[in-house]
């Protein structure tokens, strides 16, 4: 569920053909928690955009990625079974890694050293993790 204080600027409208366009591309059903909040938070910036992990305090999410830009970002970045779901300022993004056709925890993607880390179990606990 999410904060209903939470507001987001700058949506776009989804196009559903874009959600299983990114199905089909990753072999994999998105989760059901994140599909439902795209019509109100599809490119969005949040008003509610930091967070805390064990290991890194003071995340920071920027925008919410435009759906059309997933599959480009996968490919441009060389992360093939990584679907970005935002982005924080540095150019580092966070996203669901496909594990055995499955998805369910969101990941930060380090753009500096390429490495991935665990930052919530599910979309939902992302979104409420931020403050």
């Amino acid at each position: 569920m999410q904060d209903s204080n939470m507001k987001y600027k700058y949506v776009e409208d989804v196009n559903i053909e874009d959600v299983f366009g990114i199905e089909k591309h990753f072999n994999v059903l998105l989760p059901s928690d994140y599909k439902d909040l795209l019509p109100v938070l599809n490119r969005g910036k949040p008003s509610k955009d930091q967070f805390d992990v064990l290991n890194r305090p003071e995340c920071v999410v920027d925008y919410f990625i435009d759906l059309k830009l997933v599959v480009q970002i996968s490919h441009d970045i060389k992360q093939p079974d990584f679907i970005a779901i935002a982005s924080d300022p540095f150019g580092n993004y966070y996203g669901y890694l496909k594990e055995n056709r499955r998805i369910s925890s969101v990941y930060f993607w380090n753009h500096e050293n390429d490495q991935f880390t665990k930052c919530s179990d599910g979309f939902n606990y992302f979104i409420n993790l931020l403050y």
